[in-house]
């Protein structure tokens, strides 16, 4: 239950609502706190990697882990096909893991051939 104030009257609330807002104030509190500690997204660590793209790097969208991540995760061949393009023309892929992936992936879509 909450009162509104400009009318005053009290208004009637689900409990829901209310546990949405209780979580959405934690969230608030918990961020604010965190950047007012440094904890901000500019933070790096011993490798230089941000903390968005993971303790190695490997979330980072530009580098070769991630890619092949996206190769493992593709769930259609258009997904597959767009992995693969992002690996085009990359020098320090595994070629190995590359070729096993790609052939455990086409065998769990079922897909003829891997051309682009």
């Amino acid at each position: 239950m909450r009162v509104d104030l400009s009318h005053r009257r009290v208004v009637q609330c689900s409990p829901c609502a209310l546990i949405h807002c209780r979580i959405w104030l934690v969230v608030c509190v918990s961020n604010r706190l965190t950047e007012g500690g440094g904890g901000g997204g500019g933070n790096r660590n011993h490798d230089g990697f941000p903390a968005k793209f993971g303790l190695s790097g490997e979330m980072d969208p530009q580098c070769t882990p991630y890619r092949l991540n996206q190769l493992r995760k593709a769930d259609s061949t258009e997904r597959l096909l767009s992995a693969f393009g992002g690996l085009e023309g990359r020098t320090d892929v595994d070629k190995a893991k590359l070729v096993q992936t790609a052939m455990d992936k086409k065998k769990d879509l079922k897909v003829r051939s891997l051309t682009c």
